[in-house]
């Protein structure tokens, strides 16, 4: 069975600007999502669960946001 982590999906969405979806996903889905028992959800929200890895940006980088290396 083919799991997705929820921190996924709402990453994707978050880094769209779908602040909404992003919550609503965080709010009502469990942490591991299975991609065969719930392709409607994937399909509504525009997200291929194949392309989904770890290395997914978290959120958008606000350009205020200034870092600097120690």
């Amino acid at each position: 069975m083919a799991m997705v982590r929820k921190s996924l999906i709402v990453a994707v969405l978050l880094n769209r600007g779908l602040t909404e979806r992003a919550d609503w996903v965080d709010r009502t889905m469990p942490e591991d999502i299975d991609v065969h028992r719930n392709a409607s959800l994937f399909d509504m929200l525009g997200i291929d669960p194949e392309t989904l890895t770890e290395q997914q940006p978290t959120r958008r980088t606000d350009p205020t946001e200034i870092t600097q290396d120690r």
